[in-house]
């Protein structure tokens, strides 16, 4: 909740007031929204449609501006309130946070990039195969498995991945998934 005070400082600065300008409340309350421990499944669908875009252009800006590492949840839902003027900046968020110190935001930035199509998501998936955070490794096998069965290069990489990190511990999930999927073959299931 500090997060969401300090992102909440950062849209009000540069001279606005809260009180003062509309769409700098709207993205306030966009944010606590974000925030929220449950989002309903509609307000997704719809990407909060009773939101403005320039509230959510003006949250997303001052995300990007911030320098505080926001709340996984808020990582989580930002393609939802994606806009054709602040995917620029939600990429550059989402970059940053690719060295947060926390393991969710990490991991949804890896999955926030593939959401938006960009073209680092790959490369950061790639990255992220070496974190010691087991969900992030599951985000990188995530992101990195549909490549795989196009890109033989991308199966060895995985197959590197799993022979290397099978037997830690800390990363059930990951090496189970890669397992599942068949990484001890030789080529890559079509």
């Amino acid at each position: 909740m500090a997060a969401v005070l300090v992102l909440a400082v950062v849209l009000t600065s540069g001279g606005a007031m809260a009180g003062v300008d509309p769409v700098i409340n709207e993205a306030s309350r966009l944010l606590t929204t974000l925030s929220g421990m449950e989002v309903s499944k509609l307000a997704l669908s719809r990407g909060f449609s009773e939101y403005s875009d320039a509230s959510k252009n003006a949250l997303v800006a001052g995300l990007a501006r911030s320098s505080t590492w926001p709340p996984d949840r808020v990582l989580a839902r930002l393609p939802y309130i994606a806009t054709p003027d602040n995917r620029d900046d939600m990429i550059a968020i989402y970059k940053r946070n690719l060295a947060s110190p926390d393991h969710g935001g990490r991991r949804e930035s890896v999955f926030g990039l593939e959401r938006l199509g960009d073209p680092s998501a790959v490369d950061a998936a790639r990255q992220a195969l070496n974190d010691d955070a087991d969900d992030v490794v599951v985000a990188a096998v995530s992101v990195l498995l549909p490549y795989a069965k196009r890109d033989e290069s991308v199966w060895h990489l995985l197959q590197d991945t799993y022979r290397q990190r099978r037997n830690d511990v800390r990363l059930y999930n990951s090496m189970g998934l890669l397992k599942d999927s068949g990484i001890e073959r030789p080529t890559p299931p079509r």
